[in-house]
């Protein structure tokens, strides 16, 4: 569903000749993750809030504290690279997009009964 949703507000720039390509990649633990994107291997990633202190050490910023928006999440904060956010600043605003509209689209009982169908699909 996130690939779906986030292809669809556009945070796949592959499709673009003048952007590099995007992967989602399972990386790991935090720890793994957060080592990741301070070697420049990860452009971001998501963690879970306690491990929100071991970024400033590592040069990494917070992206979006999904903690502050009032309505469930899966995780706590988006984060990325100093370098990446200053190189790549329309991708990350794109993908922080995403992440709200699949949300929203999550929450939306309207949309219960496709996602449901969705799950069976892809869990069987």
């Amino acid at each position: 569903m996130i690939i779906f949703i986030i292809d669809r507000v556009g945070v796949f720039p592959h499709k673009s000749k003048s952007q590099p390509p995007i992967s989602l990649v399972a990386a790991g633990t935090e720890p793994e993750r957060l080592a990741g994107l301070a070697s420049g291997a990860l452009a971001g990633t998501v963690i879970a809030p306690e491990f929100r202190s071991r970024m400033e050490p590592l040069g990494l910023n917070v992206l979006a504290d999904l903690r502050a928006i009032p309505i469930p999440w899966e995780v706590g904060n988006v984060v990325t690279a100093r370098k990446f956010l200053q190189s790549q600043r329309d991708v990350v605003e794109r993908a922080i997009k995403a992440l709200l509209e699949g949300n929203a689209y999550v929450l939306n009982p309207a949309h219960r009964s496709p996602l449901l169908e969705l799950l069976k699909t892809v869990s069987a």
